[in-house]
């Protein structure tokens, strides 16, 4: 009589035991970390839907004096470590501070996690700017709107930076476009004034979003705005855009959609300002984040 297969006490064989084994350990790898991904993402959703709390936790652990009312200027969500937030009694001097998430009473004092410093916040009204040009073609309003106009490049002084996140609103009032410069330093041999990256909403180059180099004029990365808007994009109204900007790359957002994802690393740093040219364009609401 030939020896059967070896069974457990249960009526399993090994090699029935082994694969059931080996399926749970396949499931488990996938699982797992899909778990801890959306553990971590509800862990910071749950303490920004609680932005008012966190704000008030804030203020009450950074004032020391009673009669300051700090201004909250961004709050960051670490998982696992808690919340950072950027607070400031002097707007123009905003300072870092580390606080107790609400939610989960975990200090936020994450050593990995950079420094980041508001360089900018909202409007243009006391902002200084050095005009590459050295032309009248923009003005600001009282309530902190650039308007510039044909041939205008300006750069934000006090703005150097090199890893960041900026955000602006602008509207193309007329015209063949606008641009953005970003680590920039003033060249005056240069094609557009700078050495540096330049952004552009660009009808004029065939309906595009894209990014140049400055001094060169020479395209390093573009897009056709309506592959990533369709045909729904209004070149004319207003848009906000965001760059974000770690070592060589570079991630811009136009209208919270992703519209150009590249590395360079010609340019490590720099300021950031305005650039138009054959039109009219108003730019606001600046916040210039330092990483």
């Amino acid at each position: 009589m030939r020896p059967s297969a070896l069974k457990n006490n249960h009526g399993f064989s090994l090699i029935e035991l082994m694969m059931v084994i080996a399926i749970i350990s396949a499931l488990a790898s996938i699982a797992l970390p899909n778990y801890l991904q959306y553990r971590e993402k509800a862990y910071g959703v749950s303490c920004l839907s609680n932005r008012r709390h966190i704000e008030i936790n804030a203020k009450a652990r950074y004032a020391e004096d009673g009669d300051v009312e700090p201004e909250l200027i961004d709050i960051y969500t670490c998982p696992r470590q808690g919340i950072y937030v950027w607070m400031s009694t002097d707007p123009g001097s905003p300072e870092f501070a580390k606080v107790l998430c609400s939610i989960h009473s975990i200090e936020a004092t994450d050593p990995d996690q950079p420094q980041r410093v508001t360089i900018h916040s909202g409007s243009f009204a006391d902002s200084t700017f050095d005009d590459l040009t050295n032309s009248d073609n923009w003005t600001v309003s009282d309530d902190g709107i650039i308007n510039s106009q044909n041939y205008n490049m300006m750069l934000l002084e006090g703005s150097d930076c090199s890893d960041f996140e900026a955000t602006v609103t602008a509207t193309l009032v007329s015209g063949n476009g606008w641009g953005f410069f970003y680590r920039a330093t003033p060249n005056e041999d240069a094609k557009q004034k700078v050495d540096g990256y330049t952004f552009q909403l660009d009808p004029g180059a065939g309906d595009r979003f894209l990014v140049k180099d400055a001094a060169t004029d020479k395209t390093i990365a573009s897009v056709k705005i309506k592959d990533v808007f369709g045909s729904s994009f209004d070149m004319n109204a207003e848009h906000t855009f965001s760059i974000d900007v770690v070592g060589d790359q570079h991630t811009i957002v136009v209208d919270g959609k992703t519209a150009l994802s590249f590395t360079d690393d010609r340019y490590e740093s720099g300021q950031t300002g305005f650039r138009t040219w054959r039109g009219e364009t108003e730019f606001s609401d600046l916040e210039l984040i330092q990483k």
